[in-house]
């Protein structure tokens, strides 16, 4: 702490226990119902003041099956750096069969990195500021997604897990072709629609994160590098689907161009400025998961070193977000987990939202030239 302020420092190296246990499962799959001990161990809160913020556990199964959980805090590592991990870790391992030495790819050192991410925000400071505070010099209701006030300290959540029919899917990227678009944005436009119908004149902000590793250096670091986007977003009943597209890309594009503005203190200055009650902007966060890693998938060098390396689904009881959609490319399909408050909506909600969001998707087929108004996704 300094001056009361929570700081992060940067430790040297150190060694790591793996702990190892006894698995009570029989048999291990990518849909195992993970054992007790193993959600046990990677649901255990993290002191922040006591390093390092990564444990590993070896639970031990029957038939010869290990299972392999690696749990970090959020402040030392994000989604993509879970891939550099599992990547690095299939080096390690090959280098130790073979008794060679392990050679990893290039990257930066963490402190490093940080210093230029200071220097560039330092140098954009004011442009930044001001396009961000120009965005929200007023800033939208929230939307109206639950009658229920809940106690947003307790984060308690639960996963739906929902995809795309294939049909639905090919229509999807026909239309982000056709429009010369990305799927993220596609996708974005969608949701838009659909959380319209909570918001009040179409006026709403959506959440949504960047990878924050713009060269191949910074792409093989481990680190919290993400950074969260606001982008307000207005879906009004007489917009066609296609200009909605259009607005979404421009905003998606004017935001990243002042992504290295922090989030946190874009709050913190609107809080100053009269903003009450409201500790984000927004309510939903979307997010395209991305992990780093080869192209083939961060398991291969494992694989590759003759083990059997399945990933398995681990749903911890936490929200940090009333609603945060992790969308993924998969083959034929687009898959989403969706992540909710369970003090705010109960399962049966998100199964119901995932059939209702169901007529929004045919807007990128062939009802994409009518207005939103006109559509039973708006209504």
């Amino acid at each position: 702490m300094i001056d009361g302020q929570v700081m992060q420092q940067v430790a040297s190296p150190a060694a790591v226990t793996v702990q190892f246990e006894h698995c009570s499962l029989t048999a291990i799959d990518s849909a195992t119902e993970t054992a007790p001990e193993v959600a046990d161990f990677a649901a255990r809160v993290f002191a922040i003041d006591q390093a390092p913020l990564l444990r590993v556990q070896l639970a031990d199964c029957a038939n010869d099956q290990q299972l392999l959980t690696i749990a970090t805090h959020h402040i030392v590592a994000d989604g993509w750096s879970l891939g550099v991990l599992v990547r690095d870790l299939g080096t390690l391992y090959d280098a130790a069969k073979s008794g060679r030495p392990a050679v990893f790819p290039a990257t930066i050192d963490y402190q490093e990195h940080q210093l230029d991410q200071a220097v560039l925000s330092e140098t954009n400071s004011e442009s930044s500021s001001a396009y961000w505070l120009n965005q929200f010099s007023d800033v939208p209701q929230a939307l109206a997604l639950s009658a229920t006030t809940v106690d947003r300290t307790k984060f308690a959540g639960s996963y739906a897990n929902y995809s795309l029919a294939e049909p639905l899917w090919a229509q999807l990227k026909d239309f982000t072709k056709t429009n010369k678009t990305t799927v993220f944005v596609t996708v974005m436009s969608a949701f838009t629609a659909v959380f319209s119908r909570f918001s009040e004149n179409g006026d709403l902000v959506l959440g949504t994160s960047v990878a924050g590793r713009n060269t191949e250096l910074v792409e093989n670091l481990v680190g919290m590098l993400v950074r969260t986007v606001p982008l307000r977003l207005n879906a009004a009943a007489g917009i066609g689907f296609e200009q909605l597209v259009k607005d979404v890309r421009t905003t998606f594009h004017n935001a990243l161009r002042h992504a290295n503005y922090p989030y946190e203190e874009l709050v913190s200055e609107l809080q100053t400025r009269g903003m009450k009650g409201r500790s984000d902007l927004f309510d939903v966060l979307v997010e395209f998961q991305q992990f780093g890693g080869d192209s083939a998938g961060p398991l291969e060098g494992l694989a590759n070193n003759g083990l059997v390396v399945t990933p398995v689904e681990l749903t911890l009881k936490t929200s940090v977000f009333p609603l945060n959609i992790m969308l993924a490319e998969e083959e034929n399909t687009l898959g989403a987990a969706i992540r909710f408050d369970t003090e705010q909506f109960g399962l049966a909600a998100w199964t119901n939202c995932g059939r209702a969001s169901k007529p929004c998707w045919t807007l990128c087929s062939t009802t994409h030239k009518s207005r939103l108004n006109s559509h039973r996704c708006y209504r």
